[in-house]
């Protein structure tokens, strides 16, 4: 049995919210279960904080500041509700299992048939999932997100 600290953080996205039950029944289908979840409108803050790594590109770049894609895919995250759940795995590597299932982006080469964001890229650039891909991170937005065992 995989330990709680290999749990996923993943989020329905806007733009899967009407499949929402499709995709926690796909994810049910390669034998996750979702132990936590919650409706939540993100905030740019929560999208700071969920997309880290373009954060940290732009300090990287010190002067530059987000462009328009980052506006719009901030506009994107608080359009709606969006799922968040903490998904559990029965073996190890619930990680690595989910970044094979989640897929590259709806708009890549690389997406293949059978993968979430293929089977429901969403109508517009902004794909329609996203989940954590270690464990610490994952562990980090079920605090910031009160997702917590104990919350």
């Amino acid at each position: 049995m995989a330990a709680a600290t290999d749990d996923v953080f993943v989020v329905v996205k806007p733009a899967g919210r009407a499949l929402s039950k499709a995709i926690v029944d796909s994810m049910a289908g390669h034998g996750f279960t979702v132990v936590r979840r919650a409706w939540h409108t993100l905030s740019s803050d929560d999208a700071e904080i969920l997309y880290p790594y373009v954060f940290e590109q732009l300090r990287d770049r010190s002067s530059r500041v987000p462009g328009p894609y980052w506006a719009n895919h901030v506009r994107y995250l608080g359009s709606a509700t969006s799922l968040l759940a903490v998904v559990r795995h029965p073996e190890d590597g619930a990680h690595a299992r989910m970044r094979e299932l989640k897929g590259a982006s709806p708009y890549s080469d690389r997406c293949a048939p059978g993968t979430i964001r293929y089977d429901f890229p969403g109508p517009s650039v902004f794909n329609s999932f996203h989940s954590c891909d270690e464990a610490a991170e994952s562990a980090a937005m079920q605090r910031h997100f009160r997702l917590t065992a104990d919350s």
